[in-house]
């Protein structure tokens, strides 16, 4: 099966070195309908008496309904919580995105926050993360999550975080870096957040690397957000149900994708043995359709214009048809 490129569209760091709960922000840029949004961060009390002990993720609201909450510390640990929550399929648009977060069962009155609010596209609508997997430093210079296991498809998007009372963090080799957060600057709670593209269904774990700790001063979580199956697309043109038959085989073409066909310099696709449709169009008899579907090229989209000149093999011309508009579609 065949993927979409699942990607970070856009990343905005939050940073909070003492907010109230909850935190809420709004990504840079509109998001495009049918993304998920995803928030991983990493959260402590910054006041009295309940300074240091771990910030809980609630329930974030804002472009829909979140999924996913998780919390690697338990309320009343005294350490850095990392968290995670997701809401999929959202709307077009600039939601505002609330954080909420809880400090020994109350609303947080001070949070230290490190973390990344993602956008993700080319992702199902429903469903997209695989797995999560979570870790706890047994302290040194590294804190792992758990392995994945063998995943269930090849194209995946990896979103790792690590946080806790660590010094400078490092981004793992082969990721790409969205936050690398010293503990302690300018009040800050330490903190890395990356991304990968997996292309394969081998198990991961994620581990960050980072300053020497005490066992148990760090948590990680490792998200797996699947790719989207592509679509078959094909292109369709709509013809005179008498000037072509039923089933009238051996057509051959000239199609302009994204070009003017009269245009000098103008490149087109040429294809053969094409057959109409043995129906018409559904809704209305006196069309019929032609539609292509093997030997498409890659890259193309339903946004891509199409002007198309047929004839029957044999024609003496090839072209001599008239330029017909067609359309990209998706099965």
């Amino acid at each position: 099966m065949a993927f979409q490129n699942v990607a970070v569209r856009q990343a905005l760091p939050i940073l909070s070195s003492g907010a109230a709960s909850p935190i809420t922000r709004t990504l840079n840029s509109a998001v495009l309908a049918g993304s998920t949004l995803v928030f991983v961060g990493t959260a402590i009390s910054a006041d009295t008496p309940t300074l240091d002990q771990a910030a809980l993720l609630t329930a974030p609201s804002g472009g829909g309904t979140w999924t996913g909450l998780t919390n690697t510390r338990a309320s009343g640990d005294y350490v850095s919580n990392v968290c995670a929550a997701a809401v999929y399929n959202v709307s077009a648009g600039t939601p505002s995105i609330s954080l909420p977060f809880t400090v020994a069962g109350s609303a947080a009155a001070s949070v230290r926050l490190s973390g990344v609010l993602f956008e993700i596209e080319k992702v199902p609508t429903t469903s997209v993360i695989a797995t999560t997997k979570t870790g706890i430093s047994a302290g040194g210079t590294t804190t792992s999550t758990d392995v994945t296991g063998t995943l269930s498809q090849t194209d995946n998007l990896a979103i790792l975080i690590a946080g806790g009372w660590f010094g400078i963090p490092s981004n793992p080799s082969g990721w790409t870096s969205h936050l690398t957060q010293q503990n302690g600057q300018a009040s800050l709670v330490g903190c890395q957040v990356s991304s990968r593209k997996l292309t394969a269904t081998t198990s991961i774990a994620g581990t960050v690397t980072h300053e020497t700790i005490a066992a148990g001063n760090a948590s990680a979580l490792l998200l797996i957000l699947k790719a989207a199956a592509n679509a078959t697309l094909y292109y369709e043109f709509e013809f005179n149900s008498q000037e072509l038959p039923a089933s009238e085989s051996g057509i051959e073409a000239l199609i302009a994708r994204n070009e003017e066909p009269m245009a000098t310099g103008s490149e087109f696709e040429y294809y053969s043995s094409l057959t109409a449709e043995a129906g018409t169009k559904p809704g209305d008899a006196t069309v019929r359709l032609l539609r292509v579907r093997t030997g498409l090229p890659t890259g193309i989209t339903t946004n891509d214009t199409l002007r198309g000149s047929f004839r029957k093999a044999g024609s003496p011309t090839k072209g001599s048809a008239a330029w017909i508009v067609g359309t990209v579609k998706s099965e």
